[in-house]
């Protein structure tokens, strides 16, 4: 029975109109939760882009609902849609892809570690087939993710992790800080590599990009040379992805 646009409950279950959705849902609660001092039980339901709150007194009757907006993350969707590529990438027959990323931010660490676990995600829960192989290790500084295709490093170490991994196409992230901090001879590191994704520091970026892509113009390598920002990171990985698909 409809009171006031609000439902009446019957035992533990109610039934609560949502006008974000306009549609109704049943909300279960137990009889036995304590009400606070002004007699009202409070209830949320997550629905896609927002949450449902309701109120429900002592005589079990939806007092008043309404909806919050839920903020959206851009950069959970962007560590999602990058995780979901990898498990397509995984599905389809190519070479194997190997992608040294050398860093000590802490920020991009986590950012790729966050894509890592994702990946597996996506690995454990949308499987193809049995051929899927999935393996996640962390030491020290280092994080790996080895994969049916995909073979993903993350360290502050200019070491590469996956030796001569037979007929696979190597990529590097390579983070400036590491080559000042460190005095990195940067062709070398380069060398083993067919693209390249070079982290400038914002105060140096023309500078840096001015002595990196001549270099990288003239040996014929794929690159990516930008700051740090969140829509580098999308920039780089659609990079990324169409260098990879190539192969």
């Amino acid at each position: 029975m409809k009171i006031r646009g609000l439902l009446l409950i019957t035992a533990n279950k109610s039934q609560v109109y949502c006008d974000a959705c306009k549609t109704s849902y049943w909300l279960e609660f137990s009889m036995n939760i304590k009400l606070s001092t002004s007699g009202v039980m409070r209830k949320s339901l997550i629905h896609y882009d927002h949450v449902l709150i309701v109120d429900i007194d002592n005589d079990g009757v939806v007092r008043k609902s309404f909806t919050v907006p839920l903020e959206h993350d851009p950069m959970i969707s962007l560590i999602d849609d990058v995780a979901q590529g990898f498990h397509y990438i995984n599905g389809e027959p190519g070479k194997p892809i190997v992608i040294d990323c050398y860093t000590s931010n802490q920020q991009l660490v986590k950012f790729i570690q966050n894509i890592m676990t994702k990946t597996f995600e996506h690995a454990t829960t949308n499987r193809i087939d049995d051929k899927f192989k999935f393996t996640i290790s962390t030491f020290g500084h280092r994080t790996i993710l080895y994969s049916t295709r995909i073979n993903f490093a993350v360290s502050p170490y200019a070491e590469p992790d996956f030796g001569d991994l037979e007929d696979s196409v190597k990529g590097i992230i390579l983070d400036t800080d590491e080559i000042e901090k460190k005095e990195l001879d940067v062709e070398e590191i380069l060398r083993p590599y067919s693209w390249v994704v070079i982290i400038l520091p914002l105060a140096k970026k023309e500078g840096y990009f001015n002595i990196f892509s001549p270099y990288l113009i003239e040996n014929k390598i794929p690159f990516f040379l930008d700051s740090l920002s969140n829509q580098t990171l999308k920039n780089m990985f659609d990079f990324i992805f169409a260098t990879t698909l190539e192969n």
